[in-house]
């Protein structure tokens, strides 16, 4: 961002991508931005639950419509694009009733599928106490399963039934499980007796701070995962070849990360055996 006054408030937004994408990309530019900038004030305009991804600047929730994300921005983007404009519009509205105003806004992504992490500067993020409690009580070092069922892409999500027998395994050699994501099929989940299910029913700012809390992450590359390596906790993910990269360069707190090139289907036999080495090695 070139300056040639001094910026009294940035403005950034609205975001309505895919969370990963947010932490990858979204985020460290807004930050990176901030820290040049050294604006009095920093307003981030993003989807509601989320203030903790912004520990630098006021958070406010856009309002938009939470259409299917993809990447930096909504699934069907060119269906929403007037929506998507009129909002963006809207902030230079706003950032014109204000003094020595910048906005950074997603049309400023020449391609809204390019990752831009190399070019922001990530923080570590840290969760919320009082929010943990609330969820977990005083529970700490379990095994946090992040679910991902989303209908794009859905030969990614792992069946319930996997999820289960995993839990079960886990449970059976004394590791605390709690689960965490979303789910789709709230009558077809049945998480075992004895694990804490979460699964639906947290916000990201509350899904950070129980994540924050956890001795290992495990899940199928999804944004959860990317939260995890964000909070500093080490996590064990699958899915296929092109991931294995992006997990290790954006490892950038020194995570222990275990990837499975196993595809998005990895056999319950490798996964339990990966999760148990790396809880028995942490």
């Amino acid at each position: 961002m070139e300056q040639t006054h001094k910026i009294k408030n940035l403005i950034c937004g609205p975001f309505v991508g895919e969370l990963g994408w947010e932490l990858l990309s979204w985020q460290p530019l807004c930050r990176r931005y901030f820290i040049e900038a050294k604006p009095e004030r920093a307003i981030v305009y993003t989807k509601p639950g989320r203030k903790l991804l912004y520990q630098f600047a006021e958070v406010r929730e856009h309002g938009l419509p939470d259409y299917e994300s993809e990447c930096n921005a909504w699934h069907d983007l060119p269906k929403h694009l007037d929506e998507f404009k009129k909002a963006i519009a809207d902030l230079k509205e706003e950032a014109k009733k204000l003094n020595n105003c910048a906005l950074f806004s997603p049309e400023t992504i020449k391609k809204l599928n390019e990752m831009m992490w190399e070019r922001g500067s990530p923080d570590l993020l840290h969760g919320d106490e009082k929010l943990a409690e609330n969820k977990v009580g005083g529970l700490r070092n379990f095994v946090c399963l992040c679910v991902r069922d989303r209908e794009m892409s859905d030969f990614r999500n792992l069946p319930y039934e996997n999820w289960m027998e995993l839990a079960e395994r886990l449970m059976e050699i004394g590791w605390p499980v709690v689960f965490v994501g979303a789910i789709r099929n709230p009558a077809d989940w049945k998480p075992p007796a004895g694990s804490i299910d979460l699964a639906g029913r947290t916000t990201i700012d509350e899904c950070l701070s129980v994540i924050a809390r956890a001795r290992l992450a495990v899940g199928g590359s999804s944004g959860l995962l990317h939260l995890a390596s964000r909070v500093g906790v080490d996590h064990l993910v699958w899915g296929d070849s092109n991931t294995t990269l992006r997990y290790h360069e954006t490892n950038w707190f020194g995570c222990r990360v275990k990837y499975l090139p196993t595809g998005w289907r990895p056999r319950i036999e490798d996964l339990f055996a990966a999760t148990r080495k790396m809880l028995e090695e942490s």
